[in-house]
């Protein structure tokens, strides 16, 4: 029981990268009495798959958004989709990677640095993002 409660409680906190691989995982789960047999990792596994298959354009857009307005360096009042991020909002190369790197959090994956050069309004965050996504989910 007390494992349940832990995996969900991290599943809730949006912890959804494991460290350790799933036969480690699996083996201290076996062997360990407190934790019983239930294997730590799938709960978090499953969780993170359905909140990428869920999004849809309009909410990662707001998700960017929100992402953008929230950091310091950004003027809400001159924040739209087609913002530049250089000359429009004032932001320098440092903020711009501060800016994917917060991204990333968001959507719990990793954006290319070569990628990354090519993202300079957030649509083109959202476009890069939501055909991430897509690409991940799986085929019906």
């Amino acid at each position: 029981m007390r494992a349940w409660r832990f995996t969900s409680a991290v599943c809730r906190s949006g912890f959804q990268r494991c460290v350790l691989p799933r036969n480690i995982l699996h083996a201290l789960s076996v062997s360990n009495k407190i934790f019983g047999n239930q294997p730590l990792a799938y709960p978090c596994l499953a969780q993170t798959r359905s909140i990428k298959i869920l999004l849809s354009k309009p909410e990662v857009e707001s998700k960017v958004l929100a992402v953008c307005s929230a950091f310091d360096k950004i003027q809400s009042d001159k924040l739209t989709l087609d913002s530049s991020f250089i000359k429009d909002l004032g932001l320098d190369s440092l903020d711009h990677i501060e800016v994917i790197m917060e991204i990333e959090n968001e959507f719990r994956f990793e954006i290319s640095d070569v990628d990354a050069e090519k993202l300079h309004t957030p649509r083109d965050i959202v476009e890069h993002v939501y055909h991430s996504i897509k690409k991940a989910e799986p085929a019906n």
